[in-house]
């Protein structure tokens, strides 16, 4: 069955076709910019530019910078790294290519194909849809918003408890029992985890940091939140063997800063802002279903659209 091209496989197409038309590119990888370079296209990033501006003009058609820095946009990474003026010039051949390609396609009346004016149909639809919900959410998610949004889970914030602890993991509770009758009789918790533990934070004097309850697998857990400060525990089996804790401190859980919430409550803002604007546009709408309708299948054929 033939498969209609995607947009990804178009964008690689494109990006192949402009390595063909400009071979030099292929044979150069990125290079990070000297100092001065940068320095020079930061310049020239923050200068005012006329996205009219007419670049070039083949059999009639005006291409613009507008066009040029929107194909710029839509380039996979590894194009984007490229020395500016290799890839301007690049991008530049590149939409002429594509323009007296296009040309062609419509003497042969390509423009008027089913699949020509679907994919025409859908581009509009998906930019204006896309541009309709970035308004919508651009509105939502101010500075304000944003703050009355971590006050609000700031009073909502139910404290939490955690403890810093350390551990010794051995094999057998009777290897448990040897290393806390150690302990007890004065030896250095953290050293002795250096040469007795078995577990990852031996290394680390068997310090596991700053935890929750919920965060350590049940056994453990429970010894270690029933443990006072400086507290040792009695050996704690666990599915990972045996264990003898000492719990170190307790505290509620510090609150996380406004910066260090911003991406979460900005990510919450948008996707609540979304399922805004969909309700807004939806309701009250009647979406009318003629039947009988196709057969569900008929979603997979592709085929129907290629021009014959």
């Amino acid at each position: 069955m033939p498969i209609i091209p995607t947009r990804r496989a178009i964008s690689g197409g494109i990006a192949a076709l402009m390595l063909a038309t400009a071979p030099a590119l292929a044979d150069q990888p990125a290079q990070a910019p000297a100092a001065d370079a940068a320095a020079g296209a930061a310049d020239a990033q923050n200068a005012p530019v006329d996205p009219d501006a007419v670049v070039a003009r083949v059999n009639g058609h005006e291409i613009t910078l507008g066009d040029v820095i929107l194909m710029r946009a839509n380039l996979p990474p590894q194009y984007q790294a490229l020395p500016d003026e290799q890839l301007y010039e690049a991008l530049v051949e590149q939409i002429v290519t594509q323009t007296l390609l296009a040309d062609k396609a419509r003497e042969a009346g390509l423009d008027q194909s089913r699949l020509a004016k679907l994919r025409a149909r859908a581009d509009a639809r998906n930019f204006l849809a896309e541009a309709q919900l970035r308004r919508e959410i651009e509105k939502a998610v101010t500075e304000d918003a944003l703050r009355a949004a971590y006050e609000k889970q700031m009073a909502e914030r139910k404290p939490v408890e955690e403890v810093r602890a350390r551990h010794i993991l051995v094999k057998t509770k009777e290897e448990a029992e040897a290393v806390r009758k150690e302990l007890l009789d004065g030896a250095d918790f953290a050293e002795l985890a250096k040469t007795r533990s078995t577990g990852p934070s031996g290394p680390r004097g068997g310090d596991l940091g700053w935890f929750e309850k919920d965060m350590m697998v049940p056994e453990f857990a429970e010894a270690a939140f029933a443990l006072e400060p400086g507290e040792i525990s009695e050996p704690v089996q666990t599915q990972f063997g045996w264990h003898v804790i000492k719990l170190e401190e307790r505290r509620e859980k510090p609150a996380p800063t406004f910066e260090e919430m911003r991406e979460e409550l900005a990510a919450e803002l948008e996707s609540e802002a979304a399922r805004a604007a969909v309700d807004a546009v939806r309701e009250g709408v009647t979406v009318e279903r003629p039947e009988p309708a196709p057969a569900p299948a008929a979603i997979r054929r592709d085929d129907v659209l290629i021009p014959r």
